[in-house]
This record gives structure tokens, C-alpha cells and sequence, in this order.
């Protein structure tokens, strides 16, 4: 997750538990608050290959992009 100077949260990943234990499923989506409206939105990222699906990692800006 990360913070944007112009008050908008990012957020990239996520994990689905699966039942009988199964293998977790994790997630490449990419959404963003909106933190004057608080509402969320699915965002499509400028490049051109996504990372993998992850869970409890870091999400930093660096040079005006973020890289996760």
C-alpha cells in the first residue's frame, strides 16, 4: 500500500484463502482510494508486464512510479 502526495491510496495484491486447504490464490489487482471521497476504483497500470500475485509485501514510489 502506498500513500500518493495528492492523498490517494494505492493498493497492489491480495489472497484468497481457499477451502479444505487448498492452496491460498494471490492477487495482482491494482485499486486506489480516493481519499477525499473514500471511494475505491480498479486502476490499470502503465506497464506493460504485471508482477506476479503477491500478499503482505511492500508497495513504494520511486521516481514517480510505483514499483511493488
Amino acid at each position: 500500500m502506498q500513500l500518493l502526495e495528492d492523498g490517494r491510496l494505492v493498493l497492489y495484491g491480495g489472497l484468497m484463502m481457499q477451502k479444505g486447504g487448498a492452496s491460498p490464490e494471490y492477487h495482482k489487482d491494482l485499486r486506489q482510494l480516493d481519499t477525499e471521497s473514500m471511494v475505491w476504483s480498479r486502476q490499470r497500470a502503465s506497464a506493460e508486464v504485471y508482477p506476479s500475485g503477491r500478499y503482505a509485501h511492500t508497495l513504494t514510489l520511486m521516481g514517480g512510479q510505483l514499483v511493488g
